[in-house]
């Protein structure tokens, strides 16, 4: 049995890992890491000069879609030496397995330091649903 909200296994395909890593690096070159970027849509993150690392898995689902790469937006945590810092990545299927991809820092495949908490779309109403997960997982910490 499948868990709910879990990623659909998508059709075998050619390897398109070669070219998510070179979007990645398209995406980490153009746009420089700025943590005091206010808010973004996914719009807005195609285009933008700036931003934290939900600009950086937005800019780059963006631009995976219109390359017609399978792309999910992932809500969560990164593993900062003895800290769980919020944050946001994504995923993408390379034709044979989904992969974590880190654009903020440059990674497809990215490491083992992500703990992802909501797994949604890049538009509006999935980044209020990933917000909405970080918010239980603070509420439930201070109890």
């Amino acid at each position: 049995p499948r868990l709910p909200g879990a990623l659909p296994d998508e059709d075998l395909g050619p390897d398109r890992q070669p070219e998510i890593r070179a979007l990645v690096a398209s995406v980490r070159a153009s746009i420089a890491p700025n943590l005091g970027a206010g808010p973004t849509t996914a719009k807005q993150a195609e285009s933008a000069t700036a931003g934290d690392c939900t600009t950086f898995a937005l800019a780059y689902a963006a631009h995976a879609s219109k390359r017609s790469i399978p792309t999910r937006v992932v809500t969560g945590l990164r593993v900062d030496g003895d800290r769980l810092i919020r944050h946001r990545w994504a995923v993408s299927w390379t034709g044979s397995a989904w992969i974590a991809v880190d654009a903020a820092f440059g990674a497809a495949p990215a490491g083992g330091d992500l703990i992802g908490l909501a797994l949604h779309d890049a538009d509006d109403a999935g980044l209020v649903a990933g917000e909405a997960a970080l918010t239980m997982v603070r509420s439930a910490n201070r109890r």
